[in-house]
């Protein structure tokens, strides 16, 4: 029960043909409005509503306010709304001018503050499960018409969208454009929630925190030939990355629970939070009790793809596949998948690393985890398995950054091109390779080679054994280098700084090269931060298999 005054105008005089008018008008205390906001109301709040009802037999014309920000114009005929018009916000236009068109049924529009999707999302579909209601809904709302200042998105905050919404029978549900800065492209939102949340967007932009943005940069540098600028980015990064622990990097979707999500169908040819970029993605979204699984995913991420090429039979096929668990405190994620590359050199470069390797196509078998979101993503944490093999390419020279891009490789090869002697001819073209294999296990960041890491090539092999710290980008291991001795003779004396070896080398391959596969050895000492590393020689003549153990 609430209270109200009403007053009601009837028109006695012979042959009227005025409608009666009813006029009612309540603060509507008492009164419980379960709405999404700003339409929502407590029985203890009040909210003005005014409402002036023409009655004419089976029609009405239904003209009210509902408190500051909502007027409406409605035509009722046996109980149906047949035509009419709600405006939320301020307008310019009259209600008379806004409601003279010829779109038939009910049409929404207007301006608001703050728009949260998903409640509207839970009840439009809770309507639906209910009873036919939001079906019949459909039939009589011509089209919803909306600018927000801010648009909420299962806990992202996109600023000033615009968003159109029509019903569709054959969608069996509601047809949205979106369109800003920050989101644009089409979703069909269900009447049943048994069905799934369709989203197909053009971009989605969400906002970053201050190291994305710096971070970025250093991925913006793979879109630009200016050395400069890359330094500069970097540089930016470097300084973020000095912070103190107290100012960590935070979890972008941190405040995300993936088990409320709804089932969702999702494709966006860009996306990006903050300035970072993530490439093209689509997936199947399932919330769980646990979290939420990503089933049929694909991505194409900085050249770098999931689920886009055809499975070889030469490698382990993994099914594309991606887990969001959350137990309401903490966060975790996992990945699985053959992620394919063709160049490497611009995936490389596109996350802020030197170009430093070309290749025909690179491979990798990939079972990862990491603690936090999708969105925390750090080599820091990492733990799984990688097992790589990357395919006819090169080793590139410094190409005189100094230092401004991060070393992806174990090592500079470089540094050991130079040391051997080689001609600048190579060192200008760089080193050929035929393949790099390797089989990776990390455990927290601390990723061990099982094994080996082998680069073989036309005339030389490198098989590089150790551990790599991915926090402290630091290395502990060694390299083992094997080349043809008559053509390399002057790296062996360089080595060893052992002449009378270097001429038994020499007189071995000049009396039995006819014979053997005429190869020389030599192992180096890696060890130390992998930013201007220098392997150490070690010994002439060993092998993986012969040389000692590291020490731990």
């Amino acid at each position: 029960e609430f209270a109200y005054d009403a007053k009601m105008t009837i028109d006695q005089r012979p042959g009227a043909s005025a409608a009666n008018v009813l006029q009612i008008e309540s603060d509507l205390l008492g009164v419980t409005m379960d709405l999404p906001e700003p339409f929502n109301k407590t029985p203890d709040l009040q909210k003005l509503l005014s409402l002036n009802l023409a009655l004419d037999g089976t029609q009405q014309e239904i003209n009210g306010v509902l408190g500051e920000d909502l007027r409406f114009l409605l035509d009722i005929d046996d109980s149906i709304i047949t035509d009419g018009l709600v405006v939320i916000g301020e307008q310019d236009s009259s209600m008379k001018q806004l409601a003279d068109n010829d779109t038939a049924g009910l049409a929404i529009l207007g301006s608001i503050e703050r728009f949260d999707l998903e409640p509207w999302v839970n009840l439009i579909t809770s309507m639906g499960n209910a009873n036919e209601s939001t079906s019949e809904l459909g039939s009589t709302i011509a089209f919803v018409d909306i600018q927000s200042d801010i648009f909420s998105l299962y806990g992202e905050e996109l600023p000033e969208v615009s968003f159109r919404m029509e019903p569709s029978s054959a969608a069996a549900g509601w047809l949205t454009w979106v369109s800003s800065d920050a989101v644009q492209g089409e979703v069909v939102i269900p009447y049943d929630n048994d069905y799934y949340l369709q989203v197909d967007l053009e971009y989605l932009r969400l906002p970053g925190d201050e190291e994305d943005e710096a971070e970025s940069a250093d991925v913006g540098a793979g879109e630009t030939e200016a050395v400069e600028q890359t330094s500069a980015a970097i540089a930016a990064t470097d300084q973020v990355r000095g912070r103190d622990e107290d100012e960590e990097r935070e979890d972008p979707l941190i405040g995300l629970d993936p088990r409320e999500l709804p089932l969702m169908l999702f494709e966006t040819d860009e996306f990006d939070i903050g300035d970072r970029q993530f490439g093209s993605w689509a997936f199947t979204l399932t919330p769980t009790g646990v979290g939420a699984e990503f089933h049929d995913i694909n991505f194409d991420f900085r050249g770098l793809r999931l689920g886009r090429d055809e499975p070889d039979e030469a490698f382990e096929y993994l099914e594309p596949h991606f887990s969001w668990f959350y137990d309401g405190i903490e966060h975790n994620s996992e990945l699985t998948g053959v992620l394919v590359a063709g160049d490497i050199s611009g995936v490389l470069e596109a996350n802020g690393y030197a170009p430093s390797v070309e290749s025909d196509r690179a491979v990798f078998v990939t079972e990862l985890r990491w603690p936090g979101t999708p969105a925390f993503f750090s080599s820091e944490h990492l733990s799984g398995r990688i097992d790589m093999r990357v395919d006819d390419g090169r080793f590139l020279r410094d190409s005189g950054t100094g230092g401004a891009l991060r070393l992806v490789s174990f090592i500079n090869l470089t540094a050991v091109f130079q040391r051997l002697r080689f001609s600048d001819d190579l060192l200008r073209s760089g080193l050929a390779f035929d393949e790099i294999t390797g089989n990776l296990d990390l455990d927290d960041g601390l990723l061990t080679i099982e094994d080996r890491l082998v680069i073989s090539g036309p005339s030389s092999l490198y098989q590089i054994t150790g551990e790599v710290d991915l926090g402290e980008e630091s290395i502990n291991g060694e390299m083992f280098v094997t080349l043809p001795v008559s053509n390399n003779l002057p790296w062996i004396g360089l080595l060893t700084a052992n002449i009378p070896l270097a001429v038994g080398a020499y007189l071995f391959d000049r009396i039995f090269g006819d014979q053997v596969d005429s190869l020389s050895s030599a192992v180096y000492t890696l060890s130390g931060p992998i930013e201007g590393l220098e392997p150490e020689f070690k010994q002439a003549f060993g092998s993986p298999d012969t040389a000692p153990a590291l020490p731990q």
